[in-house]
């Protein structure tokens, strides 16, 4: 057994006692513990160790193919070219009754050597609404039903902190990047709403931490969520699902959050409230996040600004460090973690808390000096 305790690095044995760690030591030192009716387990010469804590998730329901919840995977290791994405979003679409959304995640543009557009998704279906998600989540492809149904036509300006991607002539090609998905949320699902039943949901989730635990990962972060999300998280761990958990609202919650007084901590070791997560940036693998100095592929390109200026960015984050808060802000690109650690040393100077522990997630393009001040002002880098 190994500890990760130096003054004990390696035991023989432990013993639990209603669900927690009771004592650790020889295997004579723990039988000596055991009580008439203590189940007692023999390991056969296999190795124990803590287990894993991930502090970034974003779990999803898992479903079978045939479920009508199934959402097909995209990624490199199950779809190698565009003839195939298209063949599993049609495979899909022809289950699904017409009008009905049909989505796909983490198609990887990389591995397929372009970004789909709406062209290659109408070859699924122009019956029904087609959404998928890039592999970096910051990104998603719509075919013509929805970008019609939306309104987005070459008229449509690019919201501040997102794009569409566009044709010679103007005209959206269905890739949308960043803030600008949010012109489709109407086709955007999302965790706790009505399209799959709430029972469906929480064995969906089960089996996803279910598989959390096979893997040694026996605690974990989920990076944003909002109250519907909670409540099946909730419903889920009643039905003894769950791994310890701890729960980042989106930042959409903190108004609610504050009118009931909660802050982070609240909950119990099975779940519970760590943080805000607040989005100040974009992505550095959907070549979206901003940059001091221009992509080298892409001359005069810097990425997308975020669409929240300093003084608002700064407001929010006094607001939430004030009501007692951990923020946890995803940010990728050097100049938008400038940004976020300006905010978060304004917020200290006003109002110093030295728990705070603020972090920043990603944190991918940082120079030494940027490092630097995150070390001083105690910033928890999640990588």
């Amino acid at each position: 057994m190994i500890t990760v305790d130096e003054t004990r690095p390696y035991a023989e044995a432990f013993a639990l006692t209603n669900g927690r760690f009771s004592a650790v030591g020889s295997n004579a030192e723990i039988r000596r513990l055991a009580a008439p009716g203590t189940r007692v387990v023999d390991l056969e010469g296999m190795t124990v160790t803590p287990g894993f804590n991930d502090v970034h998730l974003h779990p999803v329901g898992i479903y079978d193919e045939s479920s009508p919840y199934y959402t097909p995977w995209l990624g490199p290791e199950s779809v190698h070219n565009m003839d195939e994405l298209i063949s599993v979003l049609k495979a899909k679409a022809d289950k699904t009754p017409g009008g009905e959304l049909v989505t796909g995640s983490r198609y990887d543009d990389i591995k397929l050597g372009r970004h789909p557009t709406r062209y290659d998704l109408d070859k699924a279906s122009t019956r029904h609404p087609i959404q998928i998600s890039h592999a970096s989540g910051h990104i998603i492809v719509v075919n013509s039903y929805v970008l019609k149904a939306s309104g987005i036509t070459k008229e449509t300006k690019d919201p501040p902190g997102g794009s569409l991607d566009r044709d010679s002539d103007g005209t959206p090609n269905g890739v949308i990047r960043e803030a600008a998905r949010g012109l489709v949320t109407r086709f955007t699902p999302r965790a706790g709403e009505p399209r799959i039943p709430f029972d469906e949901e929480v064995k969906g989730y089960s089996r996803c931490f279910r598989g959390y635990s096979e893997r040694g990962i026996t605690s974990a972060g989920i990076a944003g969520g909002s109250p519907a999300t909670f409540r099946l998280y909730q419903a889920v761990r009643d039905a003894g699902g769950l791994v310890r958990m701890g729960f980042m609202f989106s930042e959409a919650s903190f108004p609610a959050l504050q009118a009931m007084g909660i802050k982070s901590g609240f909950g119990d070791d099975r779940l519970r409230i760590t943080s805000i997560k607040v989005f100040h940036g974009n992505s550095f693998s959907g070549r979206t996040c901003w940059l001091s100095e221009p992509y080298s592929d892409r001359p005069g390109y810097y990425g997308i600004p975020p669409g929240r200026s300093q003084e608002d960015l700064d407001k929010a984050f006094q607001a939430m460090h004030d009501a007692g808060f951990q923020i946890a802000t995803h940010s990728n690109g050097d100049r938008e973690i400038d940004m976020v650690l300006t905010a978060i040393e304004r917020a200290q100077a006003k109002n110093p808390r030295p728990d705070a522990r603020h972090r920043i997630e990603h944190a991918s393009v940082m120079d030494q000096a940027l490092l630097d001040r995150a070390k001083k002002d105690g910033v928890i880098l999640v990588f």
